[in-house]
Protein backbone atom coordinates (compact mmCIF):
# COMPACT_ATOMS: atom_id res chain seq x y z
CA UNK A 1 0.00 0.00 0.00
CA UNK A 2 1.34 3.48 -0.71
CA UNK A 3 2.67 5.75 2.08
CA UNK A 4 0.98 9.08 2.66
CA UNK A 5 3.24 12.01 1.05
CA UNK A 6 3.79 14.91 3.58
CA UNK A 7 0.42 16.29 4.45
CA UNK A 8 -0.02 19.71 5.55
CA UNK A 9 -1.05 18.82 9.30
CA UNK A 10 -1.15 21.70 11.00
CA UNK A 11 -3.50 23.72 9.15
CA UNK A 12 -5.68 20.63 9.23
CA UNK A 13 -5.79 20.00 13.01
CA UNK A 14 -6.65 23.51 13.53
CA UNK A 15 -9.34 23.51 11.29
CA UNK A 16 -10.67 20.25 13.08
CA UNK A 17 -10.00 21.42 16.62
CA UNK A 18 -11.95 24.56 15.85
CA UNK A 19 -15.04 22.84 14.27
CA UNK A 20 -15.70 20.57 16.80
CA UNK A 21 -15.88 22.52 19.57
CA UNK A 22 -19.54 24.10 19.34
CA UNK A 23 -8.98 19.31 -17.16
CA UNK A 24 -6.12 20.61 -18.46
CA UNK A 25 -4.73 16.95 -19.51
CA UNK A 26 -5.45 14.57 -21.64
CA UNK A 27 -7.47 12.32 -19.21
CA UNK A 28 -10.13 14.59 -19.12
CA UNK A 29 -11.14 13.52 -22.77
CA UNK A 30 -12.77 10.51 -20.68
CA UNK A 31 -15.51 12.67 -19.00
CA UNK A 32 -15.84 14.99 -21.33
CA UNK A 33 -16.53 13.31 -24.72
CA UNK A 34 -19.47 10.91 -24.01
CA UNK A 35 -20.91 9.34 -26.70
CA UNK A 36 -24.58 10.11 -28.24
CA UNK A 37 -25.90 6.64 -26.68
CA UNK A 38 -24.44 7.41 -23.22
CA UNK A 39 -26.55 5.99 -20.23
CA UNK A 40 -24.08 7.41 -17.84
CA UNK A 41 -24.57 8.74 -15.06
CA UNK A 42 -23.27 12.42 -14.98
CA UNK A 43 -23.32 16.21 -13.65
CA UNK A 44 -23.22 18.45 -16.86
CA UNK A 45 -19.73 17.27 -18.44
CA UNK A 46 -18.25 15.73 -15.14
CA UNK A 47 -18.90 11.71 -15.40
CA UNK A 48 -16.33 10.59 -12.89
CA UNK A 49 -19.08 10.12 -9.99
CA UNK A 50 -18.79 6.99 -8.45
CA UNK A 51 -15.51 7.10 -5.94
CA UNK A 52 -15.96 4.10 -3.75
CA UNK A 53 -18.06 1.37 -3.24
CA UNK A 54 -18.15 -2.37 -1.30
CA UNK A 55 -14.79 -3.69 -1.82
CA UNK A 56 -11.04 -2.75 -1.37
CA UNK A 57 -9.23 -2.46 -4.76
CA UNK A 58 -5.90 -0.28 -6.10
CA UNK A 59 -7.34 2.66 -6.12
CA UNK A 60 -7.68 2.62 -2.62
CA UNK A 61 -4.91 3.32 0.42
CA UNK A 62 -4.27 4.02 3.41
CA UNK A 63 -2.06 4.64 6.58
CA UNK A 64 1.07 1.94 6.56
CA UNK A 65 0.74 -1.03 8.44
CA UNK A 66 3.25 -0.02 11.05
CA UNK A 67 0.13 2.39 12.43
CA UNK A 68 -2.29 -0.69 12.89
CA UNK A 69 -2.62 0.05 16.48
CA UNK A 70 -4.15 3.67 15.46
CA UNK A 71 -6.35 2.47 12.45
CA UNK A 72 -7.92 -0.14 11.03
CA UNK A 73 -9.49 -0.29 7.73
CA UNK A 74 -11.74 -3.90 7.14
CA UNK A 75 -13.68 -4.47 4.61
CA UNK A 76 -16.75 -6.00 6.13
CA UNK A 77 -19.64 -8.32 5.20
CA UNK A 78 -21.41 -9.04 8.12
CA UNK A 79 -25.00 -8.31 9.06
CA UNK A 80 -24.48 -4.24 9.97
CA UNK A 81 -22.30 -3.87 6.87
CA UNK A 82 -25.05 -5.15 4.22
CA UNK A 83 -24.33 -8.13 2.04
CA UNK A 84 -23.01 -5.53 -0.78
CA UNK A 85 -19.85 -4.81 2.25
CA UNK A 86 -18.54 -1.69 3.62
CA UNK A 87 -15.59 -0.72 4.82
CA UNK A 88 -15.28 -0.72 8.92
CA UNK A 89 -13.09 1.63 10.42
CA UNK A 90 -11.20 1.95 13.60
CA UNK A 91 -9.18 4.80 14.56
CA UNK A 92 -7.51 6.18 18.11
CA UNK A 93 -5.33 9.09 17.05
CA UNK A 94 -4.19 9.16 20.90
CA UNK A 95 -2.22 5.95 20.30
CA UNK A 96 1.06 7.82 19.19
CA UNK A 97 0.84 7.98 15.09
CA UNK A 98 1.66 10.46 12.90
CA UNK A 99 -0.86 10.84 10.50
CA UNK A 100 -4.33 8.64 10.22
CA UNK A 101 -6.16 8.39 6.58
CA UNK A 102 -6.60 7.12 3.51
CA UNK A 103 -6.87 8.09 0.07
CA UNK A 104 -8.81 6.96 -2.78
CA UNK A 105 -7.64 7.83 -5.95
CA UNK A 106 -11.22 6.86 -8.06
CA UNK A 107 -11.77 6.01 -11.56
CA UNK A 108 -8.35 4.28 -11.85
CA UNK A 109 -6.12 7.13 -11.05
CA UNK A 110 -6.84 9.40 -13.86
CA UNK A 111 -7.01 13.11 -13.40
CA UNK A 112 -10.57 14.49 -12.70
CA UNK A 113 -11.82 18.25 -13.74
CA UNK A 114 -13.87 19.14 -10.61
CA UNK A 115 -13.89 22.93 -11.79
CA UNK A 116 -17.34 22.84 -13.99
CA UNK A 117 -19.17 21.38 -10.71
CA UNK A 118 -17.43 23.05 -8.13
CA UNK A 119 -21.10 25.34 -6.69
CA UNK A 120 -22.96 22.50 -8.25
CA UNK A 121 -21.84 19.08 -6.44
CA UNK A 122 -20.92 17.25 -3.35
CA UNK A 123 -18.77 14.56 -1.78
CA UNK A 124 -21.55 11.94 -0.43
CA UNK A 125 -21.40 8.90 1.24
CA UNK A 126 -23.00 7.16 3.65
CA UNK A 127 -22.06 6.47 7.49
CA UNK A 128 -23.62 4.52 10.49
CA UNK A 129 -22.08 3.70 14.22
CA UNK A 130 -21.48 0.36 15.32
CA UNK A 131 -22.82 1.11 18.51
CA UNK A 132 -24.44 4.31 19.82
CA UNK A 133 -25.12 7.43 18.09
CA UNK A 134 -22.18 10.33 17.30
CA UNK A 135 -23.02 14.06 17.24
CA UNK A 136 -19.86 14.36 15.25
CA UNK A 137 -17.26 13.23 13.12
CA UNK A 138 -13.81 13.60 13.64
CA UNK A 139 -12.26 13.93 10.01
CA UNK A 140 -10.78 16.41 7.43
CA UNK A 141 -10.90 15.75 3.63
CA UNK A 142 -8.68 16.88 0.77
CA UNK A 143 -9.03 16.72 -2.75
CA UNK A 144 -5.20 16.84 -3.79
CA UNK A 145 -4.37 17.33 -7.20
CA UNK A 146 -1.63 15.97 -9.55
CA UNK A 147 1.12 18.13 -7.96
CA UNK A 148 0.28 18.25 -4.83
CA UNK A 149 -1.85 20.73 -3.99
CA UNK A 150 -4.65 19.90 -1.33
CA UNK A 151 -8.27 21.66 -0.61
CA UNK A 152 -8.96 20.68 2.58
CA UNK A 153 -12.57 20.64 4.34
CA UNK A 154 -13.73 19.52 7.65
CA UNK A 155 -16.63 16.94 8.06
CA UNK A 156 -18.50 19.46 10.25
CA UNK A 157 -22.20 18.23 11.32
CA UNK A 158 -24.01 20.47 9.40
CA UNK A 159 -23.14 18.10 6.67
CA UNK A 160 -24.79 15.14 8.50
CA UNK A 161 -28.07 14.40 8.50
CA UNK A 162 -29.92 15.46 11.50
CA UNK A 163 -26.62 16.63 12.77
CA UNK A 164 -25.99 12.57 13.97
CA UNK A 165 -24.58 8.99 12.67
CA UNK A 166 -26.56 6.71 14.50
CA UNK A 167 -26.72 2.87 13.99
CA UNK A 168 -28.76 3.24 10.77
CA UNK A 169 -27.16 4.58 7.56
CA UNK A 170 -26.55 7.92 7.80
CA UNK A 171 -26.23 10.39 4.77
CA UNK A 172 -22.90 12.66 4.97
CA UNK A 173 -22.67 15.40 2.08
CA UNK A 174 -19.73 18.00 1.88
CA UNK A 175 -20.14 20.11 -1.02
CA UNK A 176 -17.51 20.59 -2.92
CA UNK A 177 -17.56 24.71 -2.03
CA UNK A 178 -16.62 23.13 1.41
CA UNK A 179 -13.14 22.36 0.06
CA UNK A 180 -10.66 25.70 0.32
CA UNK A 181 -9.11 25.61 -2.76
CA UNK A 182 -7.16 28.97 -2.03
CA UNK A 183 -4.87 27.88 0.71
CA UNK A 184 -2.12 25.62 -0.53
CA UNK A 185 -3.42 26.60 -3.89
CA UNK A 186 -5.13 23.21 -5.30
CA UNK A 187 -5.96 22.89 -9.27
CA UNK A 188 -9.36 21.06 -9.08
CA UNK A 189 -8.92 20.80 -12.87
CA UNK A 190 -6.73 17.91 -12.05
CA UNK A 191 -8.00 16.15 -9.30
CA UNK A 192 -5.86 12.97 -8.16
CA UNK A 193 -7.78 11.43 -5.26
CA UNK A 194 -9.71 12.00 -2.07
CA UNK A 195 -8.00 12.08 0.87
CA UNK A 196 -9.91 11.21 4.70
CA UNK A 197 -7.81 11.97 7.70
CA UNK A 198 -8.81 10.99 11.14
CA UNK A 199 -8.69 12.60 14.27
CA UNK A 200 -9.58 11.51 18.19
CA UNK A 201 -10.81 8.25 18.07
CA UNK A 202 -13.64 6.48 16.96
CA UNK A 203 -15.31 3.38 14.74
CA UNK A 204 -18.00 3.66 11.60
CA UNK A 205 -19.26 2.06 8.84
CA UNK A 206 -18.63 4.19 5.69
CA UNK A 207 -20.30 3.05 1.81
CA UNK A 208 -21.07 4.68 -0.97
CA UNK A 209 -18.85 7.87 -1.79
CA UNK A 210 -19.57 9.25 -4.89
CA UNK A 211 -20.02 12.39 -6.08
CA UNK A 212 -23.69 14.47 -6.48
CA UNK A 213 -25.29 17.41 -7.12
CA UNK A 214 -26.19 19.70 -4.62
CA UNK A 215 -29.76 20.32 -5.39
CA UNK A 216 -31.41 18.87 -2.35
CA UNK A 217 -28.48 18.69 0.52
CA UNK A 218 -28.32 19.81 3.37
CA UNK A 219 -27.04 23.75 2.24
CA UNK A 220 -29.93 25.66 0.76
CA UNK A 221 -29.50 27.10 -2.87
CA UNK A 222 -32.13 30.22 -3.64
CA UNK A 223 -31.94 31.79 -7.36
CA UNK A 224 -32.46 35.35 -6.88
CA UNK A 225 -33.86 37.15 -9.98
CA UNK A 226 -31.68 39.71 -11.69
CA UNK A 227 -33.43 42.70 -12.78
CA UNK A 228 -31.83 45.47 -14.79
CA UNK A 229 -34.33 48.43 -13.70
CA UNK A 230 -35.23 49.43 -10.68
CA UNK A 231 -39.37 47.79 -10.24
CA UNK A 232 -42.13 50.11 -9.98
CA UNK A 233 -42.75 49.25 -6.22
CA UNK A 234 -40.75 46.15 -4.66
CA UNK A 235 -43.57 44.40 -4.14
CA UNK A 236 -43.14 43.03 -7.81
CA UNK A 237 -40.41 41.74 -6.83
CA UNK A 238 -42.73 38.50 -5.49
CA UNK A 239 -43.95 38.09 -9.18
CA UNK A 240 -42.70 35.19 -10.69
CA UNK A 241 -40.14 34.48 -7.88
CA UNK A 242 -40.52 31.52 -4.91
CA UNK A 243 -39.82 32.79 -1.70
CA UNK A 244 -36.41 31.47 0.67
CA UNK A 245 -39.07 29.99 3.30
CA UNK A 246 -38.76 29.43 7.01
CA UNK A 247 -41.26 28.94 10.06
CA UNK A 248 -43.30 31.48 10.32
CA UNK A 249 -42.56 33.55 6.96
CA UNK A 250 -41.41 34.01 3.44
CA UNK A 251 -39.15 36.17 2.16
CA UNK A 252 -38.42 37.29 -1.44
CA UNK A 253 -34.68 38.64 -2.94
CA UNK A 254 -33.95 40.43 -6.34
CA UNK A 255 -30.80 42.00 -7.67
CA UNK A 256 -30.70 45.39 -9.67
CA UNK A 257 -27.33 47.27 -11.12
CA UNK A 258 -27.39 49.24 -7.57
CA UNK A 259 -29.76 47.62 -5.40
CA UNK A 260 -30.49 44.65 -3.09
CA UNK A 261 -34.33 44.78 -3.09
CA UNK A 262 -36.37 42.47 -0.47
CA UNK A 263 -39.71 41.73 0.98
CA UNK A 264 -41.13 39.43 3.50
CA UNK A 265 -44.54 38.23 4.78
CA UNK A 266 -44.17 37.29 8.38
CA UNK A 267 -46.53 35.50 10.49
CA UNK A 268 -46.62 37.28 14.39
CA UNK A 269 -49.63 37.20 16.76
CA UNK A 270 -48.05 40.57 18.25
CA UNK A 271 -46.13 42.18 15.00
CA UNK A 272 -44.06 44.86 14.47
CA UNK A 273 -42.80 44.98 18.04
CA UNK A 274 -39.19 46.67 18.56
CA UNK A 275 -38.47 49.42 20.44
CA UNK A 276 -34.45 48.51 19.83
CA UNK A 277 -32.50 51.16 18.54
CA UNK A 278 -28.96 50.67 15.94
CA UNK A 279 -27.20 47.68 17.22
CA UNK A 280 -29.73 46.38 19.32
CA UNK A 281 -32.63 45.95 16.89
CA UNK A 282 -31.91 42.02 16.48
CA UNK A 283 -33.39 41.93 20.22
CA UNK A 284 -36.98 42.88 18.66
CA UNK A 285 -38.95 41.87 15.34
CA UNK A 286 -36.80 42.23 12.79
CA UNK A 287 -35.44 40.64 9.30
CA UNK A 288 -31.85 39.79 9.23
CA UNK A 289 -29.62 39.14 5.88
CA UNK A 290 -26.21 37.92 5.98
CA UNK A 291 -24.28 37.51 2.44
CA UNK A 292 -21.09 37.70 1.00
CA UNK A 293 -20.32 40.26 -2.50
CA UNK A 294 -17.15 38.21 -3.15
CA UNK A 295 -18.33 35.04 -5.52
CA UNK A 296 -14.46 33.86 -5.12
CA UNK A 297 -14.16 33.48 -1.11
CA UNK A 298 -13.46 30.28 0.64
CA UNK A 299 -17.76 29.33 1.30
CA UNK A 300 -16.65 27.21 4.91
CA UNK A 301 -14.71 30.44 6.57
CA UNK A 302 -15.38 30.70 10.16
CA UNK A 303 -15.34 34.81 9.98
CA UNK A 304 -16.25 37.31 8.30
CA UNK A 305 -14.65 38.74 5.56
CA UNK A 306 -14.76 42.79 4.67
CA UNK A 307 -16.82 41.76 1.62
CA UNK A 308 -19.05 40.56 3.90
CA UNK A 309 -22.63 42.16 4.98
CA UNK A 310 -25.22 41.61 7.73
CA UNK A 311 -28.01 43.96 7.73
CA UNK A 312 -31.03 44.05 10.07
CA UNK A 313 -34.36 45.80 9.34
CA UNK A 314 -36.04 46.79 12.61
CA UNK A 315 -39.78 45.72 11.78
CA UNK A 316 -41.52 48.25 13.59
CA UNK A 317 -43.46 51.60 13.00
CA UNK A 318 -40.48 53.27 12.60
CA UNK A 319 -38.17 51.18 10.47
CA UNK A 320 -34.80 51.32 10.13
CA UNK A 321 -31.36 49.11 8.09
CA UNK A 322 -28.47 48.51 10.14
CA UNK A 323 -25.30 47.48 9.28
CA UNK A 324 -23.85 44.99 11.52
CA UNK A 325 -20.14 45.17 10.21
CA UNK A 326 -19.90 49.03 10.29
CA UNK A 327 -22.05 50.05 12.47
CA UNK A 328 -23.93 52.39 11.31
CA UNK A 329 -27.47 53.19 10.06
CA UNK A 330 -27.97 52.81 6.22
CA UNK A 331 -30.39 55.28 3.89
CA UNK A 332 -32.33 52.93 2.62
CA UNK A 333 -35.95 53.08 1.36
CA UNK A 334 -38.14 50.64 3.92
CA UNK A 335 -41.79 50.58 4.09
CA UNK A 336 -43.87 48.36 6.57
CA UNK A 337 -47.73 47.18 6.92
CA UNK A 338 -49.67 45.42 9.14
CA UNK A 339 -51.91 42.45 8.06
CA UNK A 340 -54.76 40.61 9.56
CA UNK A 341 -52.02 37.72 10.27
CA UNK A 342 -48.38 39.81 10.80
CA UNK A 343 -46.82 42.17 8.61
CA UNK A 344 -45.03 42.83 5.39
CA UNK A 345 -41.74 44.54 5.26
CA UNK A 346 -40.04 45.72 1.94
CA UNK A 347 -36.59 47.19 1.68
CA UNK A 348 -34.01 48.59 -0.81
CA UNK A 349 -31.08 48.76 -0.07
CA UNK A 350 -28.18 50.41 -2.33
CA UNK A 351 -24.93 49.00 -2.56
CA UNK A 352 -23.40 52.07 -2.28
CA UNK A 353 -25.14 52.31 1.23
CA UNK A 354 -23.28 48.75 1.96
CA UNK A 355 -19.65 50.34 0.15
CA UNK A 356 -20.03 47.33 -2.00
CA UNK A 357 -20.03 46.23 -5.66
CA UNK A 358 -23.14 45.19 -6.94
CA UNK A 359 -23.98 41.59 -7.20
CA UNK A 360 -23.00 39.90 -10.52
CA UNK A 361 -25.31 37.86 -12.43
CA UNK A 362 -24.22 34.38 -12.90
CA UNK A 363 -22.33 34.39 -9.73
CA UNK A 364 -22.76 32.78 -6.58
CA UNK A 365 -22.65 34.09 -2.96
CA UNK A 366 -23.38 32.80 0.87
CA UNK A 367 -26.32 33.74 2.23
CA UNK A 368 -28.60 33.75 5.22
CA UNK A 369 -32.05 34.90 6.15
CA UNK A 370 -33.65 35.23 9.44
CA UNK A 371 -37.00 36.50 10.78
CA UNK A 372 -36.30 37.85 14.35
CA UNK A 373 -39.26 37.52 16.74
CA UNK A 374 -40.23 39.34 20.20
CA UNK A 375 -43.65 39.54 22.08
CA UNK A 376 -42.63 43.25 23.38
CA UNK A 377 -40.60 44.27 21.73
CA UNK A 378 -37.64 44.83 24.58
CA UNK A 379 -36.66 40.71 23.87
CA UNK A 380 -36.08 38.13 21.43
CA UNK A 381 -37.96 35.03 21.88
CA UNK A 382 -37.20 33.44 18.70
CA UNK A 383 -35.01 33.61 15.37
CA UNK A 384 -36.31 31.42 12.75
CA UNK A 385 -33.35 30.93 9.71
CA UNK A 386 -33.71 30.05 6.36
CA UNK A 387 -30.51 27.59 5.96
CA UNK A 388 -29.69 26.61 9.13
CA UNK A 389 -32.76 26.42 11.45
CA UNK A 390 -31.71 24.15 13.86
CA UNK A 391 -28.69 26.08 14.51
CA UNK A 392 -27.41 29.65 15.93
CA UNK A 393 -24.39 31.26 15.11
CA UNK A 394 -24.55 32.58 11.10
CA UNK A 395 -24.27 36.18 12.11
CA UNK A 396 -20.16 35.02 13.44
CA UNK A 397 -19.63 32.34 11.03
CA UNK A 398 -20.13 32.07 7.01
CA UNK A 399 -19.65 28.65 6.97
CA UNK A 400 -23.32 28.00 8.22
CA UNK A 401 -24.67 29.66 5.89
CA UNK A 402 -26.26 28.71 2.45
CA UNK A 403 -25.78 30.19 -0.77
CA UNK A 404 -27.89 32.40 -3.86
CA UNK A 405 -27.05 32.80 -7.60
CA UNK A 406 -28.03 35.65 -9.30
CA UNK A 407 -29.44 35.68 -12.46
CA UNK A 408 -32.63 34.65 -14.45
CA UNK A 409 -33.71 31.18 -12.55
CA UNK A 410 -36.73 32.03 -10.51
CA UNK A 411 -36.52 29.39 -7.91
CA UNK A 412 -35.58 29.24 -4.11
CA UNK A 413 -35.29 25.92 -2.25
Amino acid sequence: MRKPAQYRLLFVMTMMAVGFQACTVQQVALYDQPSSTDTLDHIGSFYGLHIWEDKINSEVWYSPEDTVECLQVTNVFDEKAGSEGALLITWNKQAGCTWLGLGIGWDGWASKNLREIYDKAAIQFMVKSPSGNLNSLPWAMALEDYSGGQAWAGVFSRFIENNTVTEEWTRVQVPLTAFDINQFNADISTVKQLLIQFESDGSVYINDLKVVPIEGGFIKHAEVPYLPTMPATTLSVQENNSPLEMEHGKVWLSATDGHLLMVAEVEDATPLMNKRKDGEIWNGDAIELAFSTNPDVYTQRKSYYLTDRHVIIRASSEPMIWDVQRKKALNGKVNVTETATGYVITAEIPYNELDVLPLIPGETYGLEVAIDNSDNGEERLEQYRWNNPGNEGFHQTPGMWGNMTIGPGLSAR
